[in-house]
């Protein structure tokens, strides 16, 4: 993602963060960092507090090896206790690695409250409208979209049973396409314009060594928001013994843009069926360590 928001307040951090995680969160712990030469975002399901420490210094490795500056850390609960639990660890963890902690506060049900108090936020907490900040606005003129939750990022990706079932009936009775053939699909990316054959007979194409040139090439050459569409599409068209690389393939795609939500879900698609995909359990790897992508055009 290469949009730069300006965040001047609490409540821009606050509308940043489901914007670059694609997904409103829910009871988690969500990093920004700042500084350093990559700076990144991060998100964990809150943990018990029992948990806390273990869940911070997950956090604080990839900060470290990426040498940033400073963090926020936005804690998405209904649990005060928990959240102030969290700080408290985070205080002392990336402050002995010398990064600050800069700023700290509780988002629920559409109200944030800091942990220091503030002179422009009530001690009852500021209530906001995360979808109508104007960053909202810049981003869907870029052409991102935010979704409800992460179970709505994970539907969007789930197999489509009627299409799925029909190209699967497919896959024993067609060919497979020719690299020619394969690449007018990437490269014009006729994902709905193919017919059922059409589709079965490009997923026999996807695992050999010919396609995987031609794939990574469409995946390097083009804008990654419109190999995530292309991708996703035809992960929804895949039947489960077909899916592995295609969706290692988004999961790749989601990964050059920023799109940790799609990338993850993803490969939860991919081990479904290939557990141990190469390609796939390189990509979680870098999406645990908080690996940055190469740059496009630099391959």
């Amino acid at each position: 993602m290469n949009t730069t928001f300006v965040a001047r307040h609490p409540v821009d951090l606050a509308a940043v963060v489901p914007i670059v995680l694609g997904f409103q969160p829910e009871e988690s712990l969500v990093m920004l960092t700042f500084g350093g030469p990559r700076p990144f975002h991060a998100r964990m399901d809150l943990p018990p507090t029992r948990h806390l420490p273990e869940a911070i210094e997950t956090l604080l490795a990839p900060a470290v090896r990426l040498r940033v500056d400073s963090i926020a850390l936005i804690v998405y609960s209904s649990r005060p206790r928990v959240a102030g639990a969290a700080l408290r660890c985070a205080d002392s963890a990336f402050g002995s690695h010398g990064i600050e902690v800069l700023e700290a506060f509780r988002v629920h049900d559409g109200r944030l409250w800091p942990f220091e108090q503030r002179p422009d936020i009530p001690r009852s907490g500021l209530a906001f409208d995360a979808f109508e900040h104007p960053f909202r606005a810049e981003a869907v003129l870029e052409g991102f979209v935010t979704r409800g939750s992460r179970d709505e990022v994970a539907d969007s990706l789930s197999r489509d049973p009627d299409a799925a079932a029909l190209v699967g009936s497919l896959l024993q009775v067609v060919e497979p396409m020719a690299p020619s053939e394969v690449s007018i699909v990437l490269e014009e990316m006729l994902d709905l314009e193919m017919e059922p054959e059409g589709w079965a007979s490009f997923l026999l194409s996807v695992p050999t060594p010919a396609a995987g040139e031609l794939v990574w090439r469409q995946l390097h050459g083009r804008h990654p928001r419109e190999t995530v569409e292309f991708w996703s599409a035809v992960v929804r068209r895949c039947p489960d013994e077909a899916v592995a690389a295609p969706a290692a393939f988004l999961a790749y795609a989601a990964w050059l843009c920023g799109q940790g939500a799609i990338a993850w879900c993803a490969l939860d698609r991919c081990f479904e069926a290939e557990p141990e995909h190469r390609l796939g359990r390189l990509l979680a790897t870098a999406l645990s360590k908080a690996v940055p992508p190469p740059v496009i055009g630099a391959a």
